[in-house]
């Protein structure tokens, strides 16, 4: 009846939540078998999911891409025909690791600030590392953020705030320079 309907309603996320910390936890304790984890941690943050299950959703992956970090990832691997299995497994997780940011992107335009400033925090924590890797990776990163940013309809006052304070915080000083 309704009471079931409405009681899976409430349940769902939730156990979509333990499933996600699962699969991390499985990640960092053992990276080299559980990497796939990260193909149904992507799909938790497709927008058919509940706002909580997206949220868990990114950053369960931010914190497993943050684990990972720069030599895992390899921004600067080139794709050749003969690669071996250690740069194959790189070149795939940077795959996911753009698949991620295609994510973020799309999470910019979603009328919940509470997806919007999450998306944007993670965006501008791996634009640091992105840039020491690959300076021409960081022109690929920055303008999609900036694109989306600039058309994006759904950013109020709260999240346009955030994204100065994020500006800000991510420039260099005037003593760096």
């Amino acid at each position: 009846g309704i009471n079931a309907e409405y009681g899976a309603k409430i349940l769902r996320p939730i156990l979509m939540e333990a499933k996600i910390t699962q699969l991390v936890e499985q990640v960092l304790q053992n990276k080299a078998k559980k990497l796939n984890n990260l193909v149904p941690l992507l799909k938790y943050c497709d927008n058919t999911h509940e706002n909580s299950v997206i949220f868990s959703g990114i950053k369960a992956l931010a914190r497993i891409f943050s684990f990972l970090g720069q030599s895992d990832l390899d921004f600067s691997l080139e794709v050749y025909e003969s690669i071996g299995p250690k740069e194959k497994v790189k070149l795939w997780l940077r795959e996911k690791f753009f698949q991620f940011l295609k994510i973020l992107l799309g999470l910019l335009h979603n009328q919940e600030p509470g997806l919007q400033i999450p998306a944007l925090d993670i965006l501008f924590e791996f634009s640091k590392p992105v840039a020491l890797t690959a300076e021409k990776l960081l022109k690929n990163y920055f303008t999609p953020i900036m694109i989306n940013l600039v058309h994006n309809k759904q950013m109020n006052e709260n999240v346009i705030g955030h994204l100065r304070d994020c500006l800000l915080y991510t420039s260099p000083s005037p003593r760096d320079s």
